[in-house]
């Protein structure tokens, strides 16, 4: 399957500070171009043809603790004519 994806899109994010550390919250909207839409064929079966065009959108939270740790919550929707699809990601991390 070869694919050439174009994007374009916004984020926005808001820094708060709070007795805790800081709490960014974000949103973002991006719109996808797919030019190569080639069929997906998995051993020999054909499972259709991506979607051209999707909407991407998602939004999160990054909890800054300490200078050096973190706790991020993100949610993403990707939108197509055909498919679709949703993520959540939970992520604690540090820098030591």
């Amino acid at each position: 399957m070869e694919s050439f994806v174009t994007r374009l899109g916004y984020q926005a994010s808001y820094h708060m500070d709070s007795a805790y550390g800081a709490v960014i919250p974000q949103v973002r909207a991006t719109w996808e171009h797919e030019f190569e839409n080639d069929s997906v064929i998995v051993q020999g079966v054909k499972l259709g043809e991506p979607d051209g065009d999707k909407a991407v959108l998602g939004a999160g939270v990054l909890w800054q603790f300490h200078q050096d740790f973190y706790a991020l919550s993100v949610y993403q929707a990707r939108l197509g004519e055909s498919a679709e699809s949703h993520n959540l990601v939970l992520r604690v991390g540090g820098v030591f």
